[in-house]
């Protein structure tokens, strides 16, 4: 960009509505490690180069930056309002920045990475409390997370169990692939911990995940990088399903469930029955109805920005174990879905969503589910293909998600 344009787009926006605050965001790199790594990415990645050998494409790239930085204007203009980073926020340089851009833009650019650390989502195993009517002080248990709602059903408790082993593999085969130095890997590789055969060229092939024993007798060093980074609600549903991990996780109380407040015990049906003029008002917006002496979406999605952030900002794979009114929030961000639809997505129990970052801001999703194996045990199995990211919205037929009011009890 330079000067001039800048200052078109500035007094465009002021002419048409002078009530919007502008601020220009402005990235510098300047580590030639940075640079290589983001070159190798986008020559691998870009249709642009598509049918080019590794070498041209590379002086094909190098000479259209050239003639992008022989065009560029740096901003000194301190009138205006810019943030300014140097080799993706390693250092950061702010002018006229005040209020919320402060409070919340300038912590999650400064969180935003290029890193390619998958990211699962996973909604809390089924608890007996939440498929049984005839539980006593139904509204403390449900609300709180007292009680039989600590349960975790029979299915609930298999799926934890193999959630341990399936996300265990699947981040120690990312740390095999991106070459990152991992306690536990390194004792995969070298046979101590046989979590994995090599199986020369037709891939590997697991015999067991590590167990919590295995991982906390392992030599960590100063650099070495996580094996997951784990997020968990406060709920003890939540927390149980990733206790047989056997490894550190954060709770965030952010990432409890929508708060229905007097509806919180209430089923779809009884909603329907006994209050219709909710469900009408819900119609109308769903995004900021609020519920009697409880949320509306817009205030879950407020509470979920400090975690979005912390999120963003690891660069290992992240295991976020939550219910479904926050994870269809987190969802409808990596989506890129309007988050005025993010409720009517469906999160089903028992599923995993992982998504992949890809070159340019998106997101390659796999969904899995736990199934019958052959062997007749339960395995978590890939539903479907890999696809790119795209909206997608799913409402009942009543207009209310099912995800709000689910069969059963709980909003879960």
């Amino acid at each position: 960009s330079r000067e001039k344009r800048r200052e078109l787009i500035w007094q465009t926006i002021q002419n048409r509505s002078p009530d919007i605050n502008i601020l220009f965001i402005e990235s510098v790199c300047d580590d030639q490690f940075m640079l290589e790594e983001n070159f190798r990415s986008k020559i691998k990645n870009s249709p642009d180069f598509e049918g080019m050998g590794a070498e041209e494409a590379y002086r094909d790239l190098v000479q259209r930056i050239r003639n992008y930085e022989a065009q560029y204007q740096t901003i000194t203009d301190d009138t205006l309002s810019y943030i300014r980073l140097f080799n993706l926020s390693s250092k950061v340089a702010c002018n006229k920045i005040y209020g919320r851009m402060a409070s919340s833009l300038l912590p999650y650019l400064m969180a935003v990475n290029i890193g390619t650390r998958p990211i699962y989502l996973v909604r809390a195993g089924a608890s007996i409390d939440a498929t049984r009517k005839d539980t006593a002080n139904t509204f403390l248990t449900s609300r709180w997370g007292s009680g039989k709602v600590a349960v975790l059903e029979e299915e609930g408790v298999i799926f934890s169990e193999q959630l341990a082993i399936w996300v265990k593999d699947r981040c120690l085969r990312w740390m095999r692939d991106n070459g990152i130095s991992c306690p536990a890997l390194r004792q995969v590789m070298s046979k101590r911990l046989p979590s994995f055969i090599d199986k020369e060229s037709s891939g590997w092939q697991r015999i067991r995940s590590p167990s919590p024993q295995d991982l906390h007798a392992v030599d960590y060093h100063p650099h070495d990088q996580p094996l997951m980074k784990i997020f968990t609600s406060t709920l003890p549903r939540a927390t149980n399903t990733i206790k047989p991990l056997g490894m550190p996780y954060t709770v965030c109380p952010q990432l409890n469930p929508l708060d229905k407040g007097e509806l919180s015990r209430w089923t779809l049906e009884d909603v329907l029955k006994h209050k219709p003029a909710v469900v009408e008002e819900f119609k109308k917006d769903a995004y900021n109805f609020r519920f009697p002496g409880g949320e509306s979406f817009g205030d879950v999605i407020s509470r979920l920005q400090p975690t979005l952030i912390d999120i963003e900002s690891q660069t290992c794979p992240v295991l976020v174990v939550s219910h479904s009114s926050t994870l269809t929030a987190l969802y409808s961000y990596f989506s890129g879905q309007s988050i005025q639809q993010c409720h009517a997505t469906p999160f089903p129990t028992h599923h995993v969503v992982e998504l992949i970052p890809v070159l340019g801001g998106s997101w390659i999703e796999r969904r899995f589910e736990m199934r019958q194996s052959e062997g007749g045990g339960m395995a978590i199995t890939q539903a479907g293909t890999d696809r790119p990211l795209t909206e997608r919205t799913s409402e009942s037929a009543n207009g209310m998600p099912m995800s709000i009011f689910p069969e059963g009890i709980a909003l879960t």
